[in-house]
């Protein structure tokens, strides 16, 4: 006997608490021009009505060591190393779930680079989220699980999440 079963594809999405959002935007406000890139400590949380959800519970930012401040210089592998430590000593039951990167004069579209260092990143830690904040405050976020990245959406209320 087949089955009339229908398997749909599962969705994705992001959660920022109020308190994390509200610490986000004063770190972002005090680097208008700057660009800034940091890791994102967090939790899947299992299927729920929305699917697969990704709460973000902390933000570690990297020093931007560019001369140009407007452009992020050379990430140091360093940085992936320290993150760890950071998050195993205060947040040993979460894990890293992605990156926040900012385009200060630019929008929230993932750059060729961007994508080269999100595509390396789910090679070394699997699936990962990237977060883009871009001019005018508006945000996009990407799921790199495979081969092409998946814009999610979130619950965001200072920043303006875009689907496309």
């Amino acid at each position: 006997m087949a089955s009339n079963s229908i398997h749909s594809s599962p969705s994705y999405s992001f959660s920022l608490d109020n308190t994390n959002e509200l610490h986000l935007k004063r770190y972002i406000e005090t680097r208008k021009n700057q660009e800034i890139l940091g890791g994102l400590i967090g939790d899947i949380k299992g299927k729920t009505k929305k699917g697969l959800e990704f709460a973000i519970k902390s933000f570690l930012p990297f020093p931007n060591m560019a001369q140009d401040k407007r452009n992020f210089g050379d990430l140091s592998s360093l940085w992936f190393e320290i993150l760890e430590e950071w998050r195993l000593y205060n947040y040993p039951k979460l894990k890293f779930i992605g990156f926040l990167h900012s385009h200060p004069n630019n929008s929230s579209r993932l750059s060729v680079q961007d994508n080269s260092f999100a595509v390396s990143l789910r090679e070394r830690y699997g699936t990962m989220l990237f977060i883009i904040i871009g001019e005018n405050v508006t945000l996009r976020c990407y799921l790199f699980k495979n081969e092409t990245p998946i814009i999610i959406t979130g619950n965001c209320s200072y920043y303006k999440c875009l689907l496309r």
